[in-house]
């Protein structure tokens, strides 16, 4: 984080994997590589480059067009620019202050097969509702996080915007929210495929438990992934939680969610329990 005792950082990564799912299987390999800088104890921006090759293959007869017209293999480069603003008091466990990050990526900046620009947005703010005699602190918190292509069809499939499972929207699957495609003969399907605009909101309420190994939540997550920007499919959960930190396993804690959509969509696909890392943002 700090190049040569200074204020630039640098990062690298290079990946490898494939997914398998229920209608086709994504591979991808690649690397990315960023600059940043801070500017002050609050602000700071990075610029990065990517660029990787995704095969999409086994692709089932039934899968939907959107699927279907990329199989193979497609080159993606993209270079982009974040500026991020942050008062939180700590990294992982935040109890006061707000984390706000604006990024802009140009996909084939750099080449490639496709083109199109892609926005984001995330905030979140943390309060103090109480604290007791112990130091332990009852939490509010608020998350937020927008997402917008400006060219309508020109992103593929893996490279929208998806939404549900615990990191996103709880009380639905992995990618369980979202537009649905069709067939290519006809018909639809309960595939989703992304969209090109998302919006999601949530609010959490944590109370201390036991010390601070264990903390219950209450919590609503809301939200929608559409073609276009609006907000005609929005959906709504609530949910409560248990937050388990183990020293010995790292800092972040385990969080074990229960969680019932009460405003969804036809084809969207419920999960009710979820267990996950419970990053704060």
């Amino acid at each position: 984080p700090y190049l040569f005792d200074t204020q630039y950082s640098f990062d690298s990564s290079l990946f490898f994997y494939n997914r398998e799912r229920d209608d086709f299987d994504e591979g991808r390999q690649g690397g990315t590589f960023g600059f940043g800088q801070r500017f002050g104890d609050v602000w700071s921006g990075r610029i990065g480059f990517r660029a990787e090759k995704v095969d999409i293959s086994d692709v089932d007869v039934n899968a939907p067009t959107d699927i279907s017209s990329v199989e193979g293999e497609s080159l993606i480069t993209s270079i982009g620019a974040t500026l991020t603003r942050s008062t939180v008091d700590s990294r992982l466990n935040p109890s006061k202050g707000s984390v706000a990050s604006v990024g802009l990526w140009q996909i084939g900046a750099m080449g490639g097969d496709y083109e199109f620009t892609k926005l984001t947005f995330e905030f979140s703010k943390f309060w103090t509702v109480d604290e007791d005699f112990m130091g332990r602190k009852t939490t509010l918190a608020f998350k937020s996080k927008l997402g917008y292509i400006l060219q309508d069809d020109e992103a593929p499939i893996f490279e929208r915007f998806f939404a549900g499972g615990h990191r996103s929207f709880r009380g639905f699957k992995y990618r369980g929210v979202g537009p649905y495609g069709t067939k290519i003969g006809g018909g639809d399907t309960d595939e989703s495929i992304g969209g090109d605009w998302m919006f999601l909101v949530g609010l959490e309420y944590s109370i201390p438990v036991y010390q601070e190994s264990v903390r219950w939540v209450f919590f609503t997550d809301t939200g929608t992934v559409q073609d276009d920007f609006g907000f005609d499919e929005y959906r709504v959960s609530i949910g409560t939680g248990l937050r388990l930190q183990v020293p010995f396993l790292g800092q972040a804690p385990f969080a074990f969610d229960f969680a019932i959509p009460v405003l969804k969509q036809d084809k969207d696909d419920e999960e009710i329990f979820s267990f996950d890392i419970a990053l704060p943002f």
